[in-house]
């Protein structure tokens, strides 16, 4: 694909092999730091979906197509990271007996509790936000539909954040990511 593409196509799979090589595989791993929530929803979130838009639009490759991928993206990368933040949360005693110093760890587990909530927060109002900007098509916001199953799922866990709770995060993600892809779909069409 490099071949076909372009460089900056290499650059990013480097990048991504480098943070999930980083995120566990080394002596001090991003999971056992505060910025593992931010590497992995970055990673999985912006990253591959800045791979894909130059796939399909190289050979451009500007600041431009920089920027609106991480706003046309950040639903997606908010909600990736929140999936860390949600094990981390249920790990956090755990984290603690082995002095892990994850993000959790540095806010305490009520205050990354309630940040839990803010994050899914902030991907909807990023996903509006693509959409004013003219960055998605306006059918991208069929995705709000899956704000109400979000927020049960958020306070679900939000009450009693525990490991098996975790799998809120995860439903979160899925409806989120469903949604806003059929909403993509659509936009084809339109």
């Amino acid at each position: 694909m490099v071949t076909q593409t372009g460089i900056p196509l290499l650059i990013m799979g480097l990048i991504g092999f480098a943070v999930a090589y980083w995120y566990a595989g080394t002596p001090l791993p991003l999971s056992r730091t505060p910025f593992g929530e931010l590497a992995s929803g970055l990673t999985m979130g912006y990253l591959i979906f800045l791979s894909a838009t130059y796939v399909n639009v190289a050979p451009v490759f500007n600041g431009e197509l920089l920027l609106h991928a991480i706003v046309a993206s950040a639903i997606s990368w908010f909600a990736i990271g929140d999936i860390m933040l949600a094990n981390n949360i249920g790990d956090y005693e755990e984290d603690l007996a082995e002095n892990r110093h994850t993000l959790v760890w540095h806010l305490g587990k009520d205050r990354a509790v309630k940040l839990f909530g803010w994050i899914y927060l902030a991907g909807y109002f990023m996903l509006i936000l693509s959409v004013v900007l003219g960055i998605l098509p306006w059918p991208a916001l069929l995705a709000l539909v899956s704000f109400p199953i979000v927020r049960k799922n958020t306070r679900a866990f939000q009450a009693n954040p525990i490991k098996p709770n975790f799998p809120q995060a995860i439903k979160n993600a899925v409806v989120i990511s469903v949604t806003l892809a059929i909403g993509l779909v659509i936009g084809l069409f339109i």
